[in-house]
């Protein structure tokens, strides 16, 4: 349906043809190139181009990450829709430490827990489950921990602040420009198609929904502008140190609390090892977790930015 071209309005004929091998067998294969026939049908139209254009980049960026690859087998494997849109904080960065296997996320009732996709295949001996909710935080309070007593990153942390607010600052002037600019033409777009609908030269469906969006559009851009002129000329007041580190622990307090462990762990851990000790003469044990830990130096930036946009630093 996503790729149906006739709900933009365009219908083609012949694109197939019919043939017959020695028995006599019948089979639709593709004409050659340029030899289909094509028509514009606005007046059937019933999908706004914008939108169709959106839905055609997504099914793009579908097919780069799920799509068949060069070289690669009819059936070859693909990729775990998890690894590519991860459900839970460790989900598949959390991997068993004795058959190396990706440990997902799993539900008993309220109980969160993961577990090794080869213990209930008989595969594998690590039967042992790691509880969800007690890694997570444990794992989220030795990063903050590591984050806060370490005074290299926090001024490095302030630093990159103060760049980030320049840089923001710089970008205004152009902004403003460009959005004065997108104000007069959509203002041009919208007379042009209240005036085309009140003479009732035309009705349409789509000319309506076309007018809708360039209004909800004219709010925005109305909204930025305003924005602008608040800020004024004035010089922009770089945040100092105890502003940035209140904001850190603000981030940090939520995070702790669940409101953003998996935009924590997930680019701050390289891995994660889950490995099963049990005593000697004991038959039940527990689970011991090893991981590792990008360095900050080179995730600091990207942390940055995250925390700078949250707290109203960037857009």
């Amino acid at each position: 349906m996503l790729a149906n071209a006739k709900y933009v309005g365009e219908w083609a004929w012949g694109r197939t043809t019919t043939v017959r091998d020695s028995r006599g067998r019948k089979k639709q294969v593709p004409v050659p190139a340029g030899q289909e026939v094509t028509r514009d049908r606005p007046d059937l139209r019933i999908v706004e181009q914008g939108m169709w254009d959106r839905a055609a980049a997504r099914l793009t960026e579908l097919g780069k990450a799920f799509g068949y690859k060069d070289g690669q087998k009819r059936r070859g494997p693909w990729p775990n829709p998890a690894d590519v849109y991860p459900r839970s904080p460790l989900g598949g960065v959390l991997v068993c430490g004795k058959c190396g296997a990706k440990m997902w996320q799993h539900h008993s009732n309220a109980r969160r827990y993961y577990a090794c996709p080869g213990a209930r295949k008989g595969q594998c001996g690590v039967t042992a489950q790691v509880p969800a909710g007690r890694a997570e935080e444990a794992l989220t309070a030795f990063l903050l921990d590591l984050l806060r007593g370490w005074p290299e990153w926090m001024r490095a942390l302030y630093r990159l602040t103060c760049d980030a607010v320049r840089a923001a600052a710089d970008r205004v002037p152009e902004e403003r420009e460009r959005d004065a600019r997108r104000a007069a033409e959509l203002d041009r777009q919208i007379r042009n198609l209240v005036g085309t609908l009140a003479d009732g030269r035309l009705t349409s469906a789509v000319v309506a929904a076309r007018l809708r969006e360039a209004e909800a559009e004219q709010v925005e851009v109305d909204r930025r502008l305003a924005g602008y002129a608040e800020a004024g000329s004035a010089a922009v007041a770089l945040p100092g140190e105890g502003w940035v580190a209140a904001r850190l622990r603000e981030w940090a307090a939520r995070a702790a609390s669940g409101d953003g462990p998996s935009s924590l762990l997930r680019p701050a851990l390289t891995s994660v090892t889950a490995e099963l000790v049990v005593a000697t003469g004991k038959k039940r044990g527990f689970v011991r977790l090893r991981f590792r830990v990008n360095a900050w130096a080179v995730q600091a930036g990207n942390w940055l930015r995250r925390a700078a946009r949250r707290f109203g630093l960037l857009s």
